[in-house]
């Protein structure tokens, strides 16, 4: 079977000294040493008097001059020859991760190296590529044996992907000729995907060692000097394997046909889903150090190649403030219950996290309302051809989800890594030397490492951070999806002082509540112009009259030149009218923004604004109000881009992404009238408004205890009164700035006259009259013209501290001061009037007397216009929503009840199994039928030739695609192998190349060896059918794209006369892995079949009583295939037309 593909790099091929007492699993198994590590430590940075000092001493050696015993190949110095390549692929080197800059080989004593390697060649610059890395390696091997045959190899050459060669060896007078096909070069010389097969009869012995070189594990050497060294060493040396089964590539090794396993694999889910006796005890460990540390663990298994372990935990208990939880995302906190989940898909192995698997996991973030997500959702988050991944109400995407996720993919293998070669080093401190440009290639910076994780322990004291599971010796340290999520709820509580792209740490003053990017214009441009951040689209339907809000206060500050060049969105590729001051249309002239001055970006700015359409209107187009019922279920998801017929600019539409984006403070229109600040005129409106980190509320919060701890009347005072609520007034065109950048006093604008300090007022009338002034221009498509804007705040009270109290309040502490409340005042009269608006009761809002108000300090009464405010009391209300929202865990699923079980040994389990497919720890019954099965003689008989008939065999291509061809041969030889070992019942399938016209894009095959209690069993026996008939057809695009599979004879009952085995009316396969949504390159046929076989069962298929004779036609299954598609929302491969064709 051809193992897993992958695209990602592994890690470097040195390995530093391990600092810690940790055994892996791996470890504990006398396996060998952990894999390399992803950074070499320097030691000569020595703390005086620091006993904790970083320990960064490292084992590796270099090769030395004049050692004998090396081949040295200096992918630097062997790339000319490679060059001549044209394949840009960069899989190893893209992270700094893959790439090794020494590859060292090392052969035995008794090698036939009697010469020193070929002059190295003239040094290129720039990365090398997996494709350049490999040429370089073929070249150097063709130059060493190719001119002459050494002791051990000989005759070596290359024909396109594969390396031919022979080893001297005494069972094989002419040579072992053996051949080294590597079909997908994605990760070399790392985790690349590599087999090797025997050019003539060879042994069971000499088979089981060219097998191994499919699963040889990452941290071995898997370049192609190291695969001919190890098959020297096992083969002619006779050497042991220096890895156990259990660290192999494919953690898969045991008999096949679970017929008890098979109910759950396409039920709703059980544990016992045949995976291998390895994979579910490390399962079963690790789940209960996830329940210990106060998580809920899942397990789902999809098929054979996709087992997807979930960890979660309730989102309001993880610590976050519930005001910063409703500005990241307002799907966090809804009223309902919400999970945190990651979902890690382990493929067919096990992870150990000492070894790298950076590329054969996969990750998705989410939120789902149950702690692990249904099977289906499960499916879909890792379908690698969905346009979306995630499921509405089952597992949905936040707008954190897309930079966790390729924060996870990209860079967590590697800090992990980081971490666990050196014992002191943090998460704070692997980020920082793996996030940073080219330091994966150096020395840790030892002091700026410490530093790191200095800052983020006195950090810790103002966020609730999970246990740091790294810090154990006990077996948290090695469970990796502990690991992995503890590492995601650090990020996540820490969220806004991360760079949403880069995931750097943002070295800025400011902490916003909401995450956004760092001050590089590189991230900026991705957020924007790649749609990497937060949706807009989703901001848009869901958070209207804040999205109005923020595009006005935008054009105000533009048009009145408050924005200045740092807070101006350069960068971006921005074109803008040439003239700004007339309405710009399609084919005007337009200049690039960043090359404008201050003055022209922020008229550029302006100018942009205008064209947009009404943010309502915008809505109404993403939510479809304006179709019918019926056009609205035909209609794709619509784009804004797509509004009035594209008449809108492309830049218009980044600047509005990039207005939305960067409001880091949480703003949200007040529309429950239990929560309206009482005594403002109805005529305002109010928005919810948080500005500053989540870390700030902790802070005010700390300072307000100290206070009340302290003693005389102000302790007291504060005891009774927390806290203080005031008006902050501000011109329209600064708060565009202040959403931003929150309340502070660097800048002096209406002067200083009672010292330096944020100023307030408790009369409203004072704020909104004589300091928020009017903007003198407006957007024409406002919803709600912007007229004044103040804010109400919370402020300690501990007014002797502040700088003036009379006749307003100038607070110095801006940690004292929290934003609660943002009004707003229609545009509609520049001439404000208080005592109009308020002259009736009708004009007060209909929030008084709804809610307790919080009671205020009497000596700072908050009024407006003489009248009393009152600010509502939400904490019962949101007491009620905690009490909810923190209920009891939801029970485990019965499945995973069933991994926490510890498993039953029989007599039947053996300890090593030869064949690669899966079956479950207990499945003891399928594994006495197997062994009953091998006892007795096969006597399986293939169909005659009146039913391969039925079969119009396509002729083979003209010119056929000799990569397809090649992966095509490999899965065909390694079936009939297991075919000719095993029988065709024991195998369930049976394939003879013969009946295919010399054409390998077209195979017959024929399922048999059912299970006899299964109801199709017992109808194949009844009609005499012996096994069913199936075609398969390859595309020439093999292993990217999906064959075609369907049944040919017998006819099956169909679905809607319930029938089932997820057979279509016209025989094709309704099977989401058979399509481009949901196809893997690394499945391999077996394994499809397996599932083909297995999917019979949970809704039982049935023969059709009355046609069971009547084969299907090729237009009847791809109608059948077609419609399962369409009824799924799949999508059908490319070549499917091409593929179906018949003659």
């Amino acid at each position: 079977m051809p193992p897993k593909s992958s695209t990602s790099s592994g890690p470097p091929s040195k390995k530093p000294k391990v600092e810690t007492d940790r055994q892996t699993r791996a470890q504990s198994s006398a396996a060998p040493p952990p894999p390399p590590p992803v950074a070499r430590y320097d030691s000569d940075d020595n703390m005086d008097g620091d006993e904790s000092e970083f320990e960064y001493d490292s084992d590796v050696e270099e090769p030395q001059q004049g050692d004998d015993d090396a081949i040295v190949i200096d992918e630097d110095d062997l790339v000319d020859a490679a060059s001549q390549d044209g394949d840009d692929r960069d899989t190893s080197a893209q992270d700094g991760l893959g790439r090794r800059e020494v590859e060292t080989i090392t052969i035995s004593d008794e090698s036939d190296l009697d010469e020193p390697p070929p002059e190295p060649v003239s040094r290129p610059k720039g990365k090398l590529t997996s494709r350049k890395q490999y040429t370089a390696h073929i070249e150097a091997l063709v130059a060493r044996y190719g001119a002459h045959d050494g002791e051990q190899v000989t005759d070596l050459r290359r024909d396109d992907e594969q390396l031919t060669f022979s080893l001297v060896h005494p069972a094989f007078p002419n040579g072992l000729k053996l051949i080294l096909d590597t079909p997908d070069l994605g990760g070399y010389p790392l985790t690349h995907q590599v087999v090797c097969y025997a050019d003539s009869e060879i042994g069971a012995d000499v088979q089981a060692v060219l097998e191994e070189i499919a699963d040889l594990p990452e941290r071995l050497d898997r370049s192609l000097p190291g695969l001919i060294e190890y098959l020297v060493s096992r083969l002619i040396l006779g050497q042991p394997a220096p890895f156990t089964a259990s660290q192999a590539s494919n953690a898969i090794d045991e008999d096949e046909d679970d017929s008890d396993a098979d109910d759950h694999l396409f039920g709703i889910g059980g544990a016992d889903m045949g995976q291998s006796t390895a994979f579910m005890d490390a399962l079963r460990s690790d789940f209960k150090g996830i329940l210990a540390a106060g998580f809920r663990p899942g397990y789902t298994r999809i098929s054979e190649l996709d087992n997807i372990v979930s960890v979660s935990k309730k989102v309001n208990t993880l610590g976050v403030p519930l005001r910063a939880l409703q500005a990241w995302d307002s799907e966090l906190l809804t009223g309902e219950v919400r999970y945190l989940v990651l979902l890690m898909n382990f493929g067919s192995k096990y992870p150990d996290p000492d070894n790298g698997t950076r590329g054969d996991v996969k990750f998705r973030v989410g939120i789902s309302p149950k702690y692990k997500p249904s099977k289906e959702a499960v499916a879909g988050a890792f379908r690698s051809h969905s346009a979306n991944t995630y499921t509405k109400n089952d597992f949905e995407a936040i707008s954190l989800s897309k930079p966790f996720d390729s924060l996870f993919m990209d860079k967590f293998q590697e800090i992990l890594l980081t971490r666990r070669s050196n014992s002191k080093v943090g998460w704070a401190a692997a980020e920082h030397h793996c996030l940073e440009p080219g330091n994966t290639k150096e020395a840790i910076d030892t002091k700026a490492c410490r530093a790191a994780d200095a800052e983020e322990k006195k950090a810790s004291g103002t966020y609730i951070l999970p246990d740091d599971p790294m810090k154990s010796n006990t077996e948290a340290a090695n469970n990796y999806p502990l690991l992995a999520y503890s590492y995601l709820i650090r990020r996540f509580v820490m969220c806004p002082r991360f760079c949403l792209i880069c995931f750097k740490k943002i070295n800025s003053g400011i902490v916003a509540l909401k995450p956004f990017v760092c001050e590089s214009q590189l991230c900026l441009f991705q957020l924007i112009s790649l749609g990497l951040g937060p949706s807009l689209e989703h901001e848009i339907q869901t958070n209207t009259p804040a999205v109005d809000l923020l595009v006005q206060l935008a054009y105000t500050a533009a048009k009145e030149q408050r924005l200045t060049a740092t807070m101006q969105p350069q960068g971006l590729s921005l074109e803008v009218p040439k003239n700004p001051l007339i309405p710009w249309k399609v084919g005007d002239e337009t200049v690039e923004f960043d090359g404008l001055d201050v003055v022209g970006r922020n008229n550029g700015i302006a100018a942009l604004v205008m064209e947009l359409p009404p943010i309502p209107e915008m809505q109404v187009w993403l939510n479809g109000d304006d179709l019918s019922e019926v056009d609205k279920s035909l209609s794709r998801n619509r784009k804004l881009q797509e509004m009035r017929s594209g008449n809108v600019s492309h830049s218009a539409w980044k600047l509005l992404r990039w207005i939305v984006a960067s409001n880091t403070s949480y703003l949200k229109l007040i529309e429950e009238e239990d929560e309206l600040v009482q005594g403002v005129p109805k005529a305002y409106r109010q928005f919810r408004l948080v500005v500053g980190s989540p870390a700030k509320e902790h802070l005010l919060e700390s300072s307000i205890s100290a206070i009340q701890a302290g003693t005389g009347h102000a302790a007291v005072n504060a005891r009774a009164f927390p806290t203080l609520y005031a008006f902050h007034g501000s011109a329209v065109k600064n708060w565009h700035s202040i959403l931003r950048e929150g309340l502070h006093f660097n800048e002096t604008i209406n002067g200083r006259a009672y010292g330096h300090g944020v100023y307030f007022a408790k009369q409203g009338e004072i704020s909104l009259g004589t300091y928020a002034q009017f903007a003198s221009t407006a957007w024409k498509g406002a919803d709600f013209g912007v007229g004044r804007i103040a804010a109400i705040c919370e402020i300690v009270n501990k007014p002797d501290q502040f700088i003036s109290t009379s006749p307003y309040f100038v607070v110095d502490k801006v940690d004292w001061i929290q934003c609660r409340y943002l009004i707003v005042q229609r545009g509609a009269s520049y001439n404000y009037t208080p005592a109009a608006e308020t002259a009736s009761d009708d004009a007060t809002t209909a929030g008084a007397g709804l809610t307790r108000s919080i009671p205020l300090d009497p000596a700072h009464p908050l009024t407006l216009s003489t009248k009393a405010v009152g600010i509502p009391d939400l904490h019962p209300k949101l007491e009620a929503l905690n009490k909810k929202l923190v209920d009891k865990n939801e029970d485990l699923h019965a499945s995973d009840e069933e991994v926490l079980k510890e498993r039953e040994i029989t007599v039947f389990e053996t300890p090593k199994l030869k064949s690669k497919k899966a079956l479950g720890p207990n499945s003891s019954r399928a594994e006495q039928r197997t062994e009953e099965l091998r006892k007795l003689k096969d006597t399986f008989v293939p169909v005659g030739p009146e039913l391969l008939k039925l079969i119009r065999v396509l002729p083979p291509p003209k010119n056929p695609n000799k990569g397809a061809v090649r992966q095509i041969t490999t899965e065909m030889r390694a079936m009939l192998a297991e075919q000719e070992k095993d029988g065709p019942t024991v195998c369930g399938y049976y394939l003879d190349p013969e009946r295919s016209n010399d054409n390998v894009f077209t195979w017959i095959v024929e399922l048999t060896g059912f299970d006899p209690d299964l109801p199709l069993s017992k109808d194949m026996k009844a009609h005499g059918v012996t096994s069913l008939l199936l075609e398969v057809r390859f595309p020439e695009s093999f292993s990217m794209s999906p064959p075609f599979f369907r049944v040919v004879y017998p006819r099956f009952l169909p679905f809607l006369q319930g029938g089932g085995g997820h057979v279509t009316a016209g025989g094709s396969l309704c099977m989401d892995l058979l399509t481009s949504s949901g196809w893997s390159p690394a499945y391999s046929i077996p394994a499809v079949l397996l599932q083909i076989k297995m999917a019979m069962h949970p809704r039982p298929a049935r023969l059709d009583p009355n046609n069971w004779k009547l084969p299907y036609s090729m237009n009847e299954a791809i109608a059948g295939f077609e419609r399962a598609a369409l009824a799924h929302n799949w999508v059908v491969p490319p070549e499917f037309k091409e593929l179906t064709r018949s003659f």
